[in-house]
């Protein structure tokens, strides 16, 4: 399958290939950065699960009702979005309402077809929808992946209420090196299948996480803000596999001018938008 050119070669800028095949530009400012994916999701009354989560693509915030073990109601509301055709994703969300929680997130993300639902905002929901049947207190998970340094090498941890909880060593955002119990495994290929199987119930919440925020960390190799104004279908997810990227909307959308970088200074100045209880 050939390349598809997202724009033409510059001379002195490096160009990359992404998993789709797509020739991207890469950022020069790379290796100076730091991924950053923070969530936070709380209980402001009985019932009641807000969750708000921001990463370099994406901020936005969820709510969900729930009584005998039924999601009762479901808002949202973007705080920035990637592409323009993203902007209705909230609406195709109220289809869980009426769904069951779980104390499985699995079980909460079958029980409907999640590419008719924005990926990130979908995961986030059956998150927030198992922390819900669990019963938890206020809980943060953060994610920091700071750029590799020349070898393709990155570390990606996991903190969960500012501890520690998860690392992984990897090669290129994707193969693990580190802890040998995943050793060799890709994050996108076939992971959660073997954490379901081989990481305990009661951890499958922290992989999840990871996972999720590592699918998206590939972006800080690549000049997305140089593609800004253009189709969206040149630098955004394959078409049909999730509610932006559906034939009826992706045709015309475009990325948006929405991205944003960290630096080691920054990784804390997230999710100031986030008040839990607002009605969405």
């Amino acid at each position: 399958m050939p390349s598809v050119p997202l724009m033409p070669d510059v001379p002195g800028t490096k160009m990359i290939t992404d998993a789709s095949l797509r020739t991207m530009p890469q950022r020069a400012e790379y290796g100076n950065g730091v991924y950053v994916r923070s969530l936070q999701i709380s209980t402001p009354s009985p019932g009641q699960v807000c969750l708000a989560m921001e990463d370099i693509g994406h901020a936005f915030q969820i709510s969900l009702t729930h009584q005998d073990g039924v999601v009762t109601s479901v808002g949202s509301a973007w705080h920035r979005q990637p592409l323009t055709s993203c902007a209705g994703a909230g609406n195709a969300l109220e289809v869980m309402v009426g769904s069951r929680l779980s104390d499985s997130l699995f079980d909460i993300a079958r029980q409907t077809d999640a590419s008719q639902q924005c990926t990130h905002m979908f995961d986030m929901f059956c998150l927030a929808a198992t922390h819900a049947w669990h019963g938890r207190e206020d809980r943060r998970y953060d994610v920091v992946v700071p750029d590799s340094q020349g070898d393709e090498m990155v570390v990606a941890t996991l903190g969960v209420n500012g501890v520690p909880t998860l690392n992984f060593t990897m090669e290129n955002y994707e193969r693990i090196v580190a802890p040998e119990a995943c050793r060799g495994l890709s994050v996108f290929r076939g992971f959660m299948s073997w954490v379901r199987t081989n990481v305990p119930a009661d951890q499958h919440e922290h992989y999840f996480v990871m996972q999720k925020a590592l699918f998206v960390a590939r972006g800080q190799k690549i000049d997305m803000e140089a593609t800004v104004g253009m189709k969206a279908a040149l630098s955004g997810p394959p078409e049909g596999t999730c509610y932006g990227s559906q034939a009826a909307r992706y045709g015309e959308a475009v990325r948006l001018a929405t991205m944003r970088r960290f630096d080691k200074d920054s990784v804390t100045d997230v999710l100031t938008f986030f008040r839990p209880g607002q009605t969405l």
